[in-house]
């Protein structure tokens, strides 16, 4: 039997949402919904909006949320000031 690799998670506040992020490769990854709720963003447009290389898919516990990148979290903030 595999070894389960352990996720790294932590949660930062960020304009009183908490915003949860997880450790891929040495990179930290932000939660997309948790990202959209804090930017009154609808998810499901999101993921067809930003470029595909800043998403990925986590698992947490019994869901497979997407994550995104640094680079995509910009493109999320540009696109909430239009």
């Amino acid at each position: 039997m595999g070894k389960i690799k352990k996720i790294k998670m932590r949660t930062e506040k960020w304009c009183g949402f908490d915003i949860r992020f997880v450790e891929k490769e040495g990179e930290w990854w932000a939660i997309l919904k948790d990202v959209c709720d804090a930017l009154d963003l609808t998810e499901n447009w999101m993921v067809n909006f930003i470029e595909p290389h800043t998403l990925t898919r986590v698992r947490l516990e019994d869901d497979y949320p997407y994550a995104v990148n640094e680079e995509g979290i910009y493109q999320m903030i540009f696109e909430s000031r239009t």
